[in-house]
């Protein structure tokens, strides 16, 4: 797969975006038919706004409304199941650190098909 990297030439530049893939209005991923996007629906257009660029700071987009809050709280409903510390290091070498805290959770794709 190929990874796009948007622009970011000026703060402020926007990227209209369109998508064919809906949004979801509910969080039971078991009942696609009611909670899902329809499936003749129109597709979707996102704006991608630079908030931030080199040199002054990493490169940033804000996209409003890129999720629903049914799809915002499938995640919060997942996460906790995945989230654990975060370990420093290399896979081998790794380890718990005392002074660099912080949690890291993955969600693959597959585990829902809200996701």
């Amino acid at each position: 797969p190929e990874l796009n990297m948007w622009p970011a030439d000026y703060l402020g530049q926007t990227h209209a975006i369109e998508s064919t893939h809906g949004q979801w209005v509910c969080d039971d991923p078991s009942d696609e038919a009611r909670c899902g996007p329809p499936a003749d629906s129109a597709p979707v257009t996102f704006n991608l706004t630079v908030v931030s660029r080199s040199p002054s700071g990493p490169r940033v987009f804000v996209i409003p409304d890129l999720m629903s809050e049914a799809e915002c709280d499938h995640i919060r409903r997942l996460g906790p199941d995945v989230v654990r510390d975060s370990a420093v290091g290399n896979s081998v070498d790794n380890f718990k650190s005392a002074s660099r805290t912080s949690s890291t959770g993955w969600l693959s794709r597959t585990r829902s098909p809200i996701l």
